[in-house]
């Protein structure tokens, strides 16, 4: 009879399994890769730092511009310079009442300029500044998508305990109906007490409340790894990978491991390459430069052209104490940034130290647990067969039922919590597999 209420209840449990979707753990680490929202945003970071650095070297392209004026004046000056610039000056134009009172002039100019940086030091940190900076960014995109993948595999991981607590639950309630069935026909032969068969649905609800209680936070569970997943709306899962005891994948904390870490590199020499832009501003800078015009009288009619071309240097040879105190600043984040990654490893250090411990505990736990449910299922099975010949008390066998659920239940959330602080391991020391 106990056989067959069980094979029924799993039976039930099943069904409403076959409308949800089968999730395994690569599944949902491949579509929170390609799906979610934050990754996208961390790429759209790093296609910005890669535009800013190509940006930057950009800056020792040549820079052509053309510009376009027409202009009209009677200012004796100007209307002369016109005329000049036209080629159209007569003797006439010497008149000194026609230099002193000139009729409107109107005049058209249109300019081809060439602009070529030759010598200009801070540009060149500067983008060695912009090339860190780029780096940086695909470093943090990277340690976002470690980030992803931990907080799936996590997630995942109590998916799993949930589904199996749910099983063991309603193998429980399933149990449980087939003592209440015997008592019922115990109690009709008079060897069994009322009493009996409401301990009996007590001990039934306490289990029905508690798997409310895991479907509850299996929804939430499900929830956040559909948010994870870039998902608009919840869907029902059902985890497919079995749970078991992942492999400790540890190893040191070493800034060429850790990309966030690497990230705090390029970004410290970000930070210097700028602090050396500053003190190359108090360099002088050269600039090649061209330019051709076109003059003419009408807005169309440009006839008469003219160059110009040469060097330019600039030189700013004092700025007061803005370079100084400019510097001085720079200096000081340069080193606020080394102490904060210098704290970051000594922090990752301690908290590999503190989970290595964890996991050395939980692997003694998950052993013992195992062997508590042995022996409770052990217990069970004997008191059971003993009820059944009506040769133990009903108490016992609800106890012996309710310890065996304990016991499986506990050993299926220390393996869980162990795989948690083992993902957090490979996360700490960048042994994630998932890049």
């Amino acid at each position: 009879m106990f056989r067959i209420t069980l094979i029924a209840a799993l039976m039930v449990l099943a069904l409403p399994i076959r409308s949800q979707e089968a999730l395994s753990l690569k599944q949902a680490l491949d579509r929170t890769f390609s799906q979610n929202a934050q990754l996208r945003v961390q790429e759209m970071a790093v296609a910005a730092a890669k535009s800013g650095f190509d940006q930057a070297r950009a800056s020792w392209l040549p820079q052509l511009s053309v510009s376009y004026a027409y202009l009209a004046t009677d200012d004796p000056l100007n209307a002369f310079g016109f005329r000049l610039q036209q080629g159209a000056i007569e003797a006439s134009d010497f008149d000194p009442a026609q230099l002193n009172d000139p009729e409107v002039r109107t005049h058209a100019t249109m300019a081809l300029s060439l602009r070529q940086p030759v010598l200009n030091l801070d540009a060149s940190k500067m983008r060695q500044a912009q090339k860190a900076a780029s780096e940086a960014a695909e470093w943090q995109r990277l340690r976002t998508k470690e980030g992803l993948a931990f907080a799936v595999k996590k997630a995942y991981s109590d998916f799993q305990f949930l589904h199996q607590a749910k099983r063991a639950a309603v193998a429980a309630i399933a149990a449980y109906e087939a003592h209440e069935q015997l008592v019922r026909n115990y109690l009709e032969q008079g060897l069994a007490k009322r009493t009996d068969l409401l301990e009996v649905g007590i001990a039934a609800n306490e289990v029905r409340n508690r798997i409310l209680e895991i479907e509850s936070n299996t929804a939430n569970a499900g929830s956040l790894l559909s948010y994870l997943m870039g998902e608009e709306s919840f869907k029902p899962y059902v985890p497919s990978d079995s749970l078991m005891a992942s492999t400790l994948l540890a190893g040191e904390i070493t800034t060429g491991g850790r990309s966030d870490l690497l990230a705090m590199e390029a970004g410290i020499a970000g930070l210097e390459r700028l602090y050396e832009a500053e003190a190359n501003d108090r360099w002088p800078r050269l600039n090649a430069f061209g330019e051709y015009r076109l003059y003419g009288e009408d807005p169309v009619g440009l006839g008469t052209g003219a160059f110009m071309a040469g060097i330019q240097l600039n030189w700013e040879l004092f700025k007061g104490t803005q370079r100084t105190h400019g510097l001085r600043k720079r200096r000081f984040e340069i080193d606020k940034a080394r102490t904060e990654m210098a704290d970051a490893m000594q922090r990752a250090r301690l908290d590999v130290q503190v989970l290595k411990g964890d996991c050395k505990q939980l692997e003694a736990e998950i052993a013992v647990r195992r062997s508590s449910t042995r022996l409770a299922a052990e217990t069970k099975k004997i008191l059971t067969d003993r009820f059944r010949q009506g040769l133990e008390k009903t108490v016992d066998v609800l106890r012996a039922e309710a310890v065996f659920l304990e016991a499986e239940t506990l050993l299926y959330q220390a393996i869980s919590e162990f795989n948690k602080r083992a993902y957090e391991l490979e996360f700490i020391t960048a042994k994630n597999t998932q890049k």
